[in-house]
């Protein structure tokens, strides 16, 4: 169903709407897509006469309605008109989309020119009008991931869209579901338990990819997702000395064919004492 969301005029002949001809514009949001981020609106211009006298029987009026400046739809040979007989006509309806901005909003102006004959020396005026649509909800999409190690603070960029909406994030690898957070916001730091990490290392050998999937909400209602990936590394948390440098190692040992987080001791003074990794 049709809303009606503006309205505008000018005065296309004469000098005062009580003895000359107005030219009004009705602006209706038809529907909206939320996967292309659009409204499809219509256009119903008429023109309105009170004086009982004007008229103009040739059919070549011309009708062009532009939004930001730029022609969203046109006519030419539109219907003339016969005042005597009535107060209104209309002389153009048509159809056609318009894309909102990337948070979903849309405002513009629209301008209509209206003409009667070549020159427009019948009738002839622009009118224009501030025109809002009903902001489309739009999903957050992740940005470029970089490279990480599994075992140190990395984060996940998101262009938020909307500042009312959250955004849960899951990162998996595989079908393995490594991690989940509700309302992450974009850039806060990551860190994987060790419960975590196990679940990582037992998915992979070394490095692996790892997806990041987003699902923006408005409340409990679901927006839209997204995804994107980037390579998770094994790199350790415990340090060894080897070829006279220090590398990182894993503090972990594979026991039949699964991780399991192992201790390190060192004797120390004669005692045993739990190394730091």
């Amino acid at each position: 169903m049709s809303t009606l969301v503006a309205t505008y005029s000018v005065l296309v002949r004469g000098t005062t709407t009580a003895n000359g001809i107005t030219c009004q514009t009705q602006i209706y949001k038809v529907s909206q897509d939320t996967a292309t981020n659009t409204t499809t609106y219509q256009a119903v211009v008429k023109l309105l006469c009170t004086n009982d006298a004007s008229y103009h029987l040739d059919d070549n009026g011309v009708v062009t309605i532009r939004v930001a400046g730029v022609t969203s739809l046109s006519a030419t040979s539109c219907t003339g008109f016969d005042f005597r007989s009535s107060t209104s006509v209309t002389i153009y309806t048509g159809s056609t989309t318009v894309t909102h901005d990337t948070d979903g909003t849309f405002s513009e102006i629209f301008s209509t020119i209206c003409k009667y004959d070549s020159t427009g020396s019948y009738a002839n005026g622009t009118g224009s009008g501030t025109v809002a649509f009903d902001t489309i909800p739009r999903a957050s999409e992740i940005g470029t991931i970089s490279n990480f190690n599994l075992e140190d603070t990395f984060s996940v960029p998101i262009d938020k869209k909307s500042s009312s909406f959250t955004d849960d994030l899951v990162i998996k690898q595989g079908e393995t579901v490594i991690k989940t957070i509700t309302d992450y916001a974009s850039g806060a730091n990551i860190n994987l338990t060790d419960a975590e990490l196990l679940n990582a290392y037992n998915a992979i050998d070394k490095t692996a990819a790892f997806t990041f999937e987003t699902t923006t909400k408005s409340g409990s209602t679901t927006i839209g997702t997204d995804s994107a990936e980037a390579t998770g590394i094994a790199a350790g948390t415990a340090y060894i000395k080897t070829g006279g440098s220090w590398k990182r190692a894993l503090p972990y040992l594979k026991v039949n064919g699964v991780w399991e987080k192992a201790i390190a001791n060192i004797k120390s003074g004669g005692s045993w004492k739990r190394g730091i990794g």
